[in-house]
């Protein structure tokens, strides 16, 4: 199977080719370009070579599995994906499609942000069993919940106990979310919970050490305080941040550049200190923005992005800058008016490395590559 990104004017597509495949029914077509099903991306196909081309419309939609890189699953967002697979089963059902044919991973499940039920990929070349599915989707929740929403713990291990029995079929395991938690037998009730701490025996107390060991113990720790007293008055050696063809690469510096560089300035980093990614806008008026962390989101849903841009023209989430072994890498996320590096337009979800001096524009706002 064939994937890719693809925009056109202001829509943007996920696209899937089965390479080497005959022709599908044209019912399932028909099907799924005459009518907008309830649960399913909207889809039209587009023939190229002898080849199907199958264009699902994700413009200012995300997929699950992006979302999930910065939050934690509570109790309300299970609910939301089990209505979503439930509307997406039912959907496809009542348009006569094999519900085998759709496609539960991660990766291939996008939500609307205003509505919060994702939506699927329907495939007319993919089969799996939709029970199959199922439970991989509930063991990949399973690692995706927060630990200190109880309700949402105890909604997700039920799911994936129901999931794993072979006689549980999987419109009872939907059912669940229509209950309140009170009115389901928890699977999660001998399960210790990350928030529950193991009670000590009613009486027991670690005894203070009182012989020579312990003693001895304390002097080697006091001396060890004492000497980091000093030590953290000392200066520590810097590393130099060398602009190598645009990447960061932090060497020692030798005796000239230790007597040349000045003190404080921005090109020396001390140790502990965190290399950072900006980008200076080209706006007096809008901040720039400081990267931090591993993932770090751009757009203007403030409660969902890393870096906020309150600007009309800029998708709520909008991009996505990477900090990686080679560097930082900009990834356009199906935004509605795109994302340019150095005036070039990037294809939806396509990734391309930024270097210092670039020039990265999000819809109209721009900004210049700094550290």
């Amino acid at each position: 199977m064939k994937l890719e990104f693809k925009r056109e004017l202001d829509h943007n597509y996920l696209v899937l080719e089965e390479e080497q495949a005959e022709p599908v029914k044209s019912f399932e077509i028909y099907m799924l370009e005459e009518n907008r099903i309830p649960g399913l991306l909207h889809c039209t196909m587009q023939g190229v070579n002898q080849q199907q081309r199958f264009y699902y419309e994700v413009t200012s939609k995300q997929s699950l599995d992006l979302l999930l890189e910065r939050k934690r699953l509570s109790y309300m967002d299970l609910v939301h994906i089990l209505k979503g697979i439930q509307t997406a089963i039912s959907g496809a059902r009542e348009y006569l499609l094999d519900v085998n044919h759709l496609m539960m991973r991660p990766e291939y499940m996008y939500l609307n942000l205003d509505l919060d039920l994702p939506e699927f990929c329907y495939f007319p070349y993919y089969e799996r069993p939709v029970r199959e599915q199922f439970f991989e989707l509930a063991e990949y929740l399973l690692g995706k919940l927060d630990r200190q929403d109880r309700s949402g713990v105890e909604l997700g291990y039920e799911i994936y106990k129901m999931a794993s029995e072979e006689n549980c079929s999987i419109e009872e395991i939907l059912r669940l979310q229509g209950k309140r938690p009170e009115e389901r037998s928890g699977a999660g009730e001998n399960i210790r919970l990350s928030w529950e701490k193991p009670q000590e025996p009613a009486g027991f107390k670690i005894a203070e050490p009182s012989n020579s060991y312990g003693m001895e113990q304390k002097k080697k720790q006091a001396k060890k305080a004492a000497f980091w007293k000093r030590r953290k008055k000392e200066p520590e050696p810097s590393l130099l941040l060398v602009d190598k063809g645009g990447s960061f690469l932090e060497q020692p510096p030798s005796e000239e550049q230790e007597w040349a560089a000045p003190r404080g300035e921005t090109s020396l980093l001390s140790e502990g200190q965190e290399r950072k990614l900006v980008l200076y806008s080209m706006n007096p008026a809008v901040e720039p923005l400081s990267v931090i962390g591993e993932h770090f989101l751009i757009g203007k849903k403030k409660d969902a992005v890393d870096g906020y841009i309150n600007h009309p023209t800029v998708s709520r989430i909008h991009a996505r800058i990477e900090k990686r072994e080679q560097g930082y890498y900009v990834t356009d996320l199906n935004s509605t008016n795109g994302t340019y590096l150095n005036a070039r337009l990037l294809e939806p979800s396509e990734t391309a490395q930024l270097r210092i001096g670039d020039v990265v524009r999000f819809a109209d706002i721009e900004y210049t590559v700094g550290n």
